[in-house]
């Protein structure tokens, strides 16, 4: 797989700022999968997805990703690293992303499938909060079969079979919802934190555009050169360039 290259970063960044995270997420996949359509990749599961995204990642920074938060309790600042190769042994179920999977929750049975980018990013344009949650696992559920064998509906479930529902989603499906611990220095909290793993990417990838922003401006005054050769360089190359420039 290829690294983001520096002309490619700055193209992800601008068409990237203020736009939803899901379609920064279809950015990013058809970067780390160009050989798939847009609809293949739409109609992948999440974790798969990320998993491709990943790969770029760690093919283009390494696998090392420094995560910085704060503490729930205290507030203090947290840093603590996150090795990409150990999400990447998350290995979602096996079968395909569309495949049929049925669970037994209180006194039904439920069918359903792993969700998607495109469902994510249809619930997001319109819902949030638990709307939004109910609304993305409804698109899941492919049917539901009560014990004396009728067919229900998926109103009809209540918040235990949801919540089981929600579960099943996440074991099948684990790089979709991954959640990190650490504990406070300060106060001794131990707390969860998600990780998006489209997010952090773009936050990275954000960074390293604004940095190339102002190598290019400084290059540009000092030598005349265009933006695509000045992108073209090798990242080393290009800071020696700058600093030369500035001193």
């Amino acid at each position: 797989m290829a690294r983001v290259s520096a002309a490619e970063a700055m193209e992800i960044w601008e068409r990237s700022v203020d736009r939803p995270l899901a379609e920064r997420a279809m950015l990013l996949a058809q970067l780390a999968a160009p050989a798939s359509t847009p609809v293949e990749l739409a109609r992948a599961a999440i974790g798969r997805r990320d998993l491709s995204i990943l790969a770029l990642r760690e093919e283009t920074l390494g696998s090392r990703m420094a995560c910085f938060v704060q503490c729930l309790d205290c507030r203090a600042p947290l840093e603590f690293s996150v090795d990409a190769r150990e999400l990447v042994a998350l290995e979602a179920s096996p079968g395909p992303d569309q495949a049929r999977r049925e669970l037994v929750a209180g006194d039904v049975r439920i069918a359903y499938r792993l969700p998607t980018g495109a469902d994510v990013a249809a619930v997001a344009a319109r819902l949030d909060g638990e709307m939004a949650r109910r609304e993305l696992l409804e698109r899941c559920v492919l049917g539901v079969m009560r014990v004396d064998g009728t067919a229900g509906t998926f109103d009809e479930l209540r918040d235990p079979e949801l919540d089981a529902l929600e579960a099943a989603l996440e074991a099948c499906d684990p790089v979709a919802n991954v959640s990190l611990a650490t504990t406070c220095a300060q106060c001794g909290r131990q707390s969860e934190f998600g990780l998006e793993i489209v997010g952090f990417f773009s936050t990275e990838l954000s960074a390293i555009a604004k940095r190339l922003l102002t190598e290019v401006d400084v290059l540009a005054r000092a030598y005349h050169w265009r933006e695509a050769d000045i992108l073209a360089m090798t990242a080393v190359r290009r800071r020696r360039y700058v600093e030369a420039a500035l001193a």
